[in-house]
């Protein structure tokens, strides 16, 4: 199956609505410039968009960023205010994979959290 570019939608949409192709063009583009930003910006653990699935955080690839990042902030000096932004930069990111991992590990807990009470809530009741 081959995914068609959100051109091939726009002039129909336009067309079915009877409005202006360029408005319709304009809201293609922010609602996918919006989930560019959400996604390349890590802001949350789940991403769910319509008709198109959700995007999950693998817990492996949060590492790999996170040991990234971290050998990035250690050669990194404040010398000058091009690698201070470079490394205030990179700082941010490393927060927001440490926040995304904290969240997806709170999630992992409460999760198993749950199915424990409910095993044992199944095997007390069979008992």
């Amino acid at each position: 199956m081959l995914p068609k570019s959100s051109k091939h939608y726009i002039q129909p949409t336009a067309d079915l609505l009877n409005i202006d192709q360029q408005l319709v063009e304009d809201l293609v583009s922010f609602y996918y410039s919006r989930l560019r930003k959400a996604l390349s910006e890590l802001e949350a653990p789940q991403i769910r968009v319509e008709n198109m699935g959700t995007f999950k955080a693998k817990n492996k690839k949060l590492k790999e960023l996170y040991v990234r990042y971290s050998k990035h902030l250690e050669v990194t000096s404040s010398d000058t205010i091009k690698q201070m932004r470079v490394k205030k930069r990179t700082e941010q990111k490393l927060e927001r994979v440490m926040h995304i991992q904290n969240l997806i590990n709170e999630e992992r807990k409460r999760r198993n959290k749950f199915l424990k009470e409910k095993h044992e809530s199944s095997t007390k009741t069979k008992s």
